[in-house]
């Protein structure tokens, strides 16, 4: 096993998608080949300097390389890199880690606005940014709170895109673009804490409090 040094065309960033423990990474997309067995090596940018650290590829099953390469951006390593150096997890990671003793809000937030095609946000008057409410734990402190499920999705490019549900546009007054800001809110809180969230439904924004609790993990 060894790594690919690697330079290529950017074609997204911020391309969410789980990592470690589940959390949600902010990803470069890019064409440059990575595939099974050579992640680790630097993507470079026209200038030289590194912009990210290749990790994954996007490929059906059984198959290598098919153009959608994945690497993780190189501010996000500067954040982690003393408690990686150390052996560790990265601040967030390692609180997740331990997410069946963490208090939580009990959803599911896989999903970004900035994931819906430009078409779909347009026709829906989806807000300019936000997370989307996939799935709500029953009796959860989210369900407890009102919170609201998807009614329905939408499949385009091969993309399930659930709509009709809530969309989390703000946390603690901070605004939310991606699920690991969400979750950094959580996890700087304790069982017990509320945690005032602005919510989109259905082109209306209302304040939701939810208290946190430690939710069992399946």
């Amino acid at each position: 096993m060894h790594s690919t040094v690697t330079n290529g065309i950017v074609s997204a960033i911020a391309r969410e998608r789980p990592g470690l423990v589940g959390i949600g990474i902010p990803f470069i997309q890019t064409d440059a080949a990575i595939n099974p067995g050579n992640p680790g090596g630097p993507l470079f940018d026209s200038a030289g300097k590194v912009i990210g650290i290749n990790n994954a590829i996007l490929a059906p099953a059984g198959r290598a390389f098919v153009g959608v390469g994945l690497a993780v951006p190189v501010d996000l390593l500067r954040e982690s890199m003393d408690g990686l150096m150390d052996g560790g997890l990265s601040d967030v990671a390692a609180e997740v880690g331990e997410l069946p003793e963490r208090p939580r809000l009990g959803i599911t937030a896989a999903l970004s606005v900035d994931d819906y095609p430009a078409v779909l946000k347009e026709e829906l008057d989806l807000p300019d940014h936000g997370v989307i409410v996939v799935e709500i734990t029953t009796g959860g402190p989210a369900d407890e709170a009102g919170l609201n499920e998807p009614t329905q999705v939408v499949v385009m490019a091969g993309r399930t895109f659930p709509i009709g549900g809530d969309i989390i546009v703000r946390a603690e007054g901070q605004d939310v673009r991606r699920t690991i800001e969400l979750q950094k809110v959580v996890l700087e809180r304790e069982a017990g804490d509320t945690v005032t969230l602005e919510v989109w439904h259905d082109g209306q924004i209302r304040s939701v409090d939810v208290t946190l609790e430690v939710v069992p993990v399946d």
